[in-house]
């Protein structure tokens, strides 16, 4: 696992995971067994891409760059994935990757125009004392109007509360407000829509109440504590286990 100052880093991904299946996480994260990632993952990244590399630019230049340039970096990045170990099962490479050139298409035309940011992919490190464990992540953008936000890529529209209880946009609020002082002006998700039309759907949520943020803290302190135990065991989940990639792994458990 990562470490700051020889404690271990937890970050959101790996509290899901552990949430999820902690046999799992150790796979993972304790004997460092990675699954090469699907399609959605592969799209997803670069889909990802493109879009930092756009923001990146804008936060000097103001300006959005042409697509044919944000597409050409979803480009590079699409088969420097396709060089790495992947898993796209039934999907054709090619089709994937014509959905996600559609996919941020709809985002430069219909969003990146209505946004400036002021950081991109900005790391965060939260330290906590007399505890050998902290907590990292990087907070995709925020805004010009003080708003952070997270693009994500999904198969469905979102419910329109998505954006309230999320895990991922709590420890961006936590290390926000921690960090720099102050809360942000709201929690964000644009979410990249793989209908047969494409489409960007927009979720808001209110900065996170002091419940909310003490919730996480207790949640990263249950979990760090409960590693250092080593009690790793499966989580029998028909919905989980069904696209886990370490099931044969687990069978022999």
């Amino acid at each position: 696992m990562d470490k700051d100052n020889g404690k271990e880093l937890l970050s959101v991904t790996k509290l899901k995971m552990w949430l999820r299946c902690p046999l799992q996480f150790r796979f993972r994260y304790v004997e460092g067994i990675k699954i090469p990632p699907d399609s959605g993952l592969t799209l997803g990244k670069s889909v990802h891409a493109g879009i930092e590399g756009n923001y990146v630019q804008k936060l000097i230049s103001f300006n959005d760059l042409p697509l044919a340039d944000v597409l050409d970096i979803y480009s590079t990045a699409f088969e420097k994935y396709m060089q790495e170990e992947f898993n796209f099962g039934e999907d054709k490479p090619g089709e994937v990757k014509d959905l996600g050139a559609e996919l941020l298409k709809v985002y430069h035309t219909e969003l990146s125009p209505k946004i400036q940011p002021v950081s991109v992919e900005e790391h965060f490190v939260l330290e906590f004392e007399n505890v050998p464990y902290g907590f990292q992540g990087y907070t995709d953008l925020t805004d010009s109007l003080g708003n952070i936000r997270d693009a994500k890529t999904s198969k469905r529209s979102y419910s329109q509360d998505a954006a309230e209880k999320d895990l991922q946009l709590t420890a961006y609020n936590l290390a926000h407000k921690y960090l720099k002082g102050k809360e942000p002006n709201g929690l964000v998700f644009d979410v990249l829509v793989k209908n047969k039309v494409p489409k960007v759907q927009t979720i808001s949520a209110p900065p996170r109440t002091d419940a909310q943020l003490n919730r996480l803290l207790k949640l990263i302190g249950s979990v760090a504590q409960s590693i250092k135990t080593g009690n790793f065991y499966p989580c029998e989940s028909p919905m989980s286990c069904s696209w886990c990639g370490y099931k044969q792994l687990c069978e022999k458990w």
